[in-house]
């Protein structure tokens, strides 16, 4: 009897002890999610210059304050030491993120959700994350530091519970945990809609680290809706029906990476700064996409710019390959491509040669020669070393015209340069990973450094038109040369993740034998390249084939730039610049108005949609979002 009694009080010591350690646990819980809360709400120091209302950042506070409230209610009903600390490596693993979140905004202008479907449209991550600075050996680090912060979150978790077990204060019940998490989502989504048609309110997603928006449109967005790419077999139609050039004449087409239109200066670029005196120059041309894949849809394809990153082209580019260069073949050109940089991204290089590249002289420095596809100024020297030594070679014949294609990347991020041949000093120290720009003279030892890259680019595009002078065709050779897109270079913005003045704007010149020289403020994209070159190579394209029309039928009405991720973009017209806020959809488009030039700051829809409309190549009508 006594040895029962003896057996039933020990059982119920450890009754009360697993009770009581529980309960301490589960405070634990309570004390490792405010630690959870704090670190990850602290990323908001990572953020520089947010342009958020003091709202915005209460809002973000509350979904940090949700997400680790549901946390701490989960955690308390785990029944087994393990499953918390795997719950609370799981949650660590999120607060680094977000942190990692804020810390990428700061060094890119970019958040993660802006980053990954760029990465995911490239179809070859590995190669994306090479474009920004993570190469292998640094990916590996940064998923062992992940995998470590789990583990140590796991830890701290237990160990944290274990030390409040000293203590004997009664842990939160569970019912009033959860009426106060109900309470935090209402007030969350009250705000959110309340919020919804501020200006700001579009924008907080791309201001802070792991912000969930509810709303992607207001009151004043409009729908679009937009026509499907020309088919397959639309294009090979178009194709037959082009014949041979009227006015053949040789063409060397130069296409620079991240070039910017002001740094067409005597000081920094002295050979394109000529060659736009010998021939038309573009002051106001603007890209249509801040992203080299984006803009290469439209200088290649002839197609608009998120079309490539929404996947509507339908596979057309295996059959077909680049636009650009069938015209040209069909119009009896043989096309002559020298590429620095490395084509693997995003698949261009198979977009641009097609299934039948037969015919077609193509090489890629970086790929087919370089011994690393980084060493922008070796494959730009080695890109070139082909081209002019094609042009010394070639036995020149006036009715047997060569299409030349030269493009170089050095001004690309991280802006290489000979050191012995800097024109800008002082400058930045040489660069392996996106670094923020705090102030304005880091924005002016960048620039420096960009500048002193423009410069070797110019220098190698001069080899170039030497050797065209030494064969003497120069002057009877029709010049075209532009960029992909500009860069930022400022405070907070140092790639070319957004939409502004000096990533939009690009340099355009044609040198076209025989026509109007001087420079012009026409409104004109990268559309408009091929139809004004083949309009003066009397190269007839069908009604339809091409989006664009040539300069010769003055400015274009309208030009959407869209953002990399193409959730945001800038419409200018004559009169008008307006931010938007974009959401595609498959046969559709959704736009927002957030601000605009010219002192107006919320346009009238009939202002800017029926341009926006023309510019897409839909019907002016449109629909209001509710």
């Amino acid at each position: 009897m006594v040895q029962e009694l003896g057996t039933l009080t020990r059982r119920g010591e450890r009754l009360r002890e697993r009770a009581a350690a529980s309960a301490y646990s589960r405070r634990g819980s309570l004390h490792f999610s405010l630690l959870l809360f704090l670190f990850s709400s602290g990323s908001l120091w990572a953020v520089r210059e947010l342009h958020v209302s003091v709202w915005a950042v209460l809002s973000y506070l509350q979904q940090q304050l949700i997400v680790w409230g549901a946390w701490c209610l989960v955690d308390r009903l785990l029944p087994s030491r393990s499953l918390r600390f795997a719950w609370a490596s799981i949650a660590t693993l999120g607060a680094t993120c977000v942190v990692l979140d804020g810390l990428l905004m700061r060094m890119t202008s970019l958040p993660l959700r802006e980053i990954l479907p760029m990465l995911l449209a490239s179809q070859d991550m590995v190669e994306g994350l090479r474009e920004i600075g993570l190469k292998p050996l640094r990916i590996a680090v940064l998923l062992s530091l992940l995998i470590l912060a789990a583990l140590s979150g796991g830890a701290v978790r237990l160990v944290l519970a274990e030390l409040l077990t000293r203590t004997r204060e009664r842990s939160l019940p569970v019912a009033l945990g959860v009426a106060a998490l109900a309470v935090l989502v209402i007030t969350f989504v009250t705000e959110q809609t309340l919020a919804r048609d501020g200006d700001e309110y579009l924008f907080r997603g791309v201001r802070m680290p792991a912000y969930v928006q509810l709303y992607s449109t207001t009151s004043r967005s409009v729908i679009l809706p937009i026509a499907p790419p020309p088919s397959h077999d639309e294009r090979a139609k178009w194709l037959a029906d082009i014949g041979p050039a009227r006015n053949p004449r040789h063409v060397l087409y130069v296409l620079l990476e991240s070039f910017r239109a002001d740094a067409v200066h005597p000081a920094v670029s002295p050979t394109i700064w000529k060659l736009g005196e010998e021939g038309r120059r573009y002051d106001n041309a603007l890209a249509e996409a801040t992203y080299t894949p984006l803009s290469w849809s439209v200088l290649f394809f002839d197609e608009s710019a998120p079309d490539n990153l929404f996947g509507r082209h339908s596979g057309r580019h295996e059959y077909l390959g680049s636009w650009l260069l069938a015209v040209m073949r069909q119009a009896g050109y043989q096309p002559h491509l020298y590429v620095s940089t490395n084509l693997t991204y995003a698949k261009t290089r198979e977009r641009v040669l097609g299934e039948h590249p037969a015919g077609l002289d193509f090489f890629q420095a970086a790929a087919d020669q370089g011994d690393d596809p980084a060493d922008k100024n070796g494959n730009d020297k080695i890109a070139t070393d082909r081209l002019v030594k094609y042009i010394k070679e070639h036995r020149w014949d006036a009715t047997q015209p060569q299409f030349m294609m030269l493009q170089l990347d050095s001004t690309h991020y991280t802006y290489p340069f000979p050191e012995g041949q800097a024109v800008f000093r002082p400058y930045s120290e040489s660069l392996s990973l996106p670094v923020a720009i705090e102030t304005q003279e880091e924005s002016r030892l960048l620039r420096n450094r960009y500048m002193n890259a423009a410069h070797y680019v110019d220098k190698q595009l001069g080899r170039v038109i030497a050797a065209l002078k030494e064969a003497g065709i120069y002057d009877g050779t029709a010049v075209v040369l532009t960029a992909d897109h500009g860069e930022g270079l400022v405070p907070g913005m140092q790639g070319h993740a957004a939409v502004m003045e000096t990533t939009r704007h690009i340099p355009l010149i044609f040198k076209l034998p025989g026509e109007a020289t001087g420079r012009t403020r026409q409104l004109i994209s990268h559309r408009d390249i091929l139809p004004t070159l083949a309009e003066y190579l009397g190269i007839d394209l069908p009604a339809g084939t091409t989006r664009g029309r040539p300069a010769s039928a003055g400015p274009t009405p309208a030009i959407l730039t869209i953002a990399p991720s193409g959730r945001f973009g800038q419409l200018t017209s004559a009169s008008h610049v307006v931010d938007l806020r974009l959401l595609w959809k498959p046969e559709a488009l959704i736009a927002t108005p957030t601000a605009a030039g010219h002192g107006s700051e919320h346009p009238d829809s009939r202002q800017w949609v029926p341009l926006l409309a023309e510019f897409l190549g839909t019907p002016a009508t449109h629909t209001q979002q509710p």
